[in-house]
């Protein structure tokens, strides 16, 4: 089997490749609305929480939103009020932060370990 083919089982590799399709023509979407729960549409987007007073976004189980195998959700503050992304119920978290600063973001990337309801989350506060 050669790196790179699409039988190849190395979910690193699966998740890079995903990543690389989407990613070709982000989307951009200023969503200031808090709460706010991540839906289909997010996916490979880029979001953008404009807002003055703190929010929470929540990513909510595949059972409410089945989102596609490797899903990757960009997320950006670009006003004082921060945006924490929580997990919803039965929902678990990886990674380095929840909590967006001032011109930083979180990519949300859904794990392709443990279950569909697995997200890694990078970037964050540091």
């Amino acid at each position: 089997m050669s790196i790179g083919s699409p039988d190849d089982s190395n979910p690193f590799k699966l998740a890079r490749k995903a990543t690389e399709d989407l990613a070709v023509f982000p989307t951009y979407t200023s969503t200031p609305v808090t709460p706010y729960s991540f839906q289909l549409e997010d996916q490979g987007r880029i979001l953008e929480y404009r807002n003055t007073i703190a929010g929470t976004w929540t990513v909510e189980p595949m059972s409410l939103v089945p989102f596609p195998e490797l899903t990757y959700i960009n997320v950006v503050q670009t006003d004082v009020g921060a945006v924490t992304i929580v997990p919803g119920a039965g929902v678990t978290f990886i990674g380095d932060g929840t909590t967006a600063g001032i011109g930083r973001g979180i990519t949300l990337y859904q794990s392709p370990f443990g279950g569909s309801n697995n997200w890694v989350l990078v970037g964050g506060i540091p």
